[in-house]
């Protein structure tokens, strides 16, 4: 079963998607982009929420680290993203208490070095991979292995690409509110729906 993340900071579209969304991926620039948002206002809206849904925080310095720590010991418990580039690997040897997830995966070798940094989850790059298999070989990598790291899909531009990460049994997929909206509408099923209810609502004559 595919768990989905939207792929923001903004909370009008979290908000607007909490019916199909189990969790949250953003990062410094995203936040950015958010006039009154940053990591600590975020984190208490999800407390707010009747729902549980994960944060997955994406780190790109020391000081990114120990901000996303101290949400962790005062709030939301934050999934650290930390990418998988040498000049990072020694924030995934913090030996942290809170959940890991590698981010910038491109290729079995380094979705293997962080199951050797004992990461919780994964997030494989899929449409911008020049490796068009790349989720596949991952995936049969980690069902081989029979271990525990869980498999984000990230970077996905259509439709197609969320089917295919759901068919291939990724165990989340990050999409952006754009490719969301475009995902969970299917022409074919509010063309019925239209006809067969129109917009004064059921209609008694089907």
């Amino acid at each position: 079963m595919t768990k989905i993340l939207i792929d923001t900071a903004n909370i009008s579209e979290i908000e607007k998607h909490l019916d199909i969304i189990s969790g949250i991926t953003t990062n410094p620039k995203l936040l950015r982009q958010e006039n009154d948002i940053n990591l600590d206002k975020l984190s208490q809206f999800v407390n707010s929420l009747d729902q549980k849904l994960l944060l997955f925080y994406q780190v790109n310095s020391e000081e990114d680290f120990i901000n996303a720590k101290k949400i962790n010991n005062s709030s939301a418990k934050v999934i650290i993203k930390i990418p998988m580039i040498p000049k990072m690997y020694h924030l995934f040897k913090k030996n942290t208490p809170y959940r890991i997830c590698s981010t910038m995966v491109y290729d079995l070798v380094q979705l293997n070095q962080a199951r050797l940094f004992a990461a919780d989850y994964s997030i494989i790059i899929f449409a911008k991979n020049e490796d068009e298999n790349f989720l596949q070989k991952a995936i049969e990598y980690r069902n081989n292995l029979a271990i525990k790291l869980k498999l984000v899909v990230g970077s996905v531009r259509t439709k197609n690409d969320v089917e295919k990460a759901i068919r291939l049994g990724a165990d989340f997929i990050t999409i952006p509110p754009k490719v969301l909206n475009l995902a969970y509408n299917n022409l074919q099923a509010e063309a019925e729906y239209e006809e067969t209810y129109g917009q004064n609502g059921f209609n008694h004559t089907s």
